[in-house]
């Protein structure tokens, strides 16, 4: 199935298509970045790469690239984009991450496997055209990574999850917020996406995989349970219950929330975020879920950490004025 149509764009109104990149690794850091195309503001196509290098003490390295059309590079293939001193490669067979940030002191080069773990997901309930595909799920991911001060390159491993999603027309007249939720440790592998929109029902859908058989489910019932209050609520769990499927994932406290707009250039930044407030924020979260196999007379459990990310789109429609 091709999860990445070659050569395919979308013209309407502030269409575009993000890829987000979460990267846990085995020696405590974490990577988080997003490769953003729009074709809001002037110009057809503007785009901007931004990200963060979290360490174990929390400390974040922000990098970041946002260009006006002309100024950075796609393949017609669709599958390398290059933006300043940013790069994403997704063909067949191999994905690959770099940012190389002499301004910002932060240099990181990333290599992962197209290993056969990309899905897409159920089309929504409205079919309004916004789609996500999951690229990559808990991937083995090698590299190296040099900090400003560092006298040379060090070498990491860790976990990949991969998403690609496109809309055709502003991003928010298709979702209000956006959960997405990955465990990436040993052992079996869960992704669940939850999509709130402005309107209408939310809809849910995950993957949850071991050696042995794989499984994936939609239509069933999520909810979030003791939200904190604020213009961006977290809840403190999601409980799943549907048919053979069973569970809570509890989040822990928010570890990183940025502005996904802030690396726009600024012209496209104005039109792109009028009258909005988005918010990203990656959060902890443990995962206790059961899923019953319709093949196999057995049931799949999944136990272990993983990391949440929240997408808001605006503030919480209680906060607006």
């Amino acid at each position: 199935q091709q999860f990445i149509e070659d050569g395919k764009e979308l013209k309407g109104d502030a269409a575009g298509e993000h890829w987000d990149l979460v990267v846990q690794l085995a020696s405590g850091q974490r990577l988080y970045a997003r490769f953003l195309i729009t074709s809001a503001g002037p110009g057809e196509r503007s785009a901007a790469a931004f990200g963060h290098w979290v360490a174990r003490d929390g400390e974040a390295r922000e990098f970041r690239n946002g260009r006006l059309a002309g100024r950075w590079q796609l393949s017609d293939d669709r599958r390398h984009i290059h933006i300043g001193s940013s790069r994403l490669d997704v063909p067949d067979g191999a994905r690959h991450f770099e940012v190389d940030n002499d301004k910002r002191g932060i240099k990181i080069r990333l290599d992962f496997p197209d290993d056969g773990s990309a899905r897409s997901a159920p089309d929504p309930p409205a079919g309004d055209g916004y789609r996500v595909d999951l690229l990559n799920l808990a991937s083995p991911a090698t590299g190296s990574f040099w900090l400003e001060g560092m006298e040379e390159p060090q070498p990491l491993q860790g976990r990949a999850l991969l998403t690609h999603t496109w809309f055709p027309g502003p991003e928010d007249r298709h979702v209000l917020r956006r959960l997405d939720v990955a465990t990436l440790g040993p052992g079996p592998d869960l992704f669940l996406s939850e999509v709130v929109p402005p309107q209408g029902a939310a809809w849910s859908w995950l993957v949850a995989r071991d050696a042995e058989s794989e499984l994936v489910r939609s239509g069933f019932e999520l909810t979030a349970q003791d939200a904190s209050g604020g213009d961006y609520p977290v809840p403190a769990r999601l409980e799943l219950r549907g048919k053979g499927l069973t569970g809570e994932i509890a989040l822990g406290r928010v570890q990183l929330a940025v502005d996904p707009l802030a690396a726009l250039p600024t012209l496209v930044r104005m039109v792109y975020s009028f009258g909005r407030h988005p918010r990203h924020l990656w959060v902890d979260s443990i995962a206790d879920v059961a899923l019953k196999s319709p093949t196999r007379n057995a049931v799949l459990p999944i136990q272990g950490a993983g990391i949440a990310t929240l997408f808001f789109l605006d503030v919480a429609p209680a906060s607006h004025p």
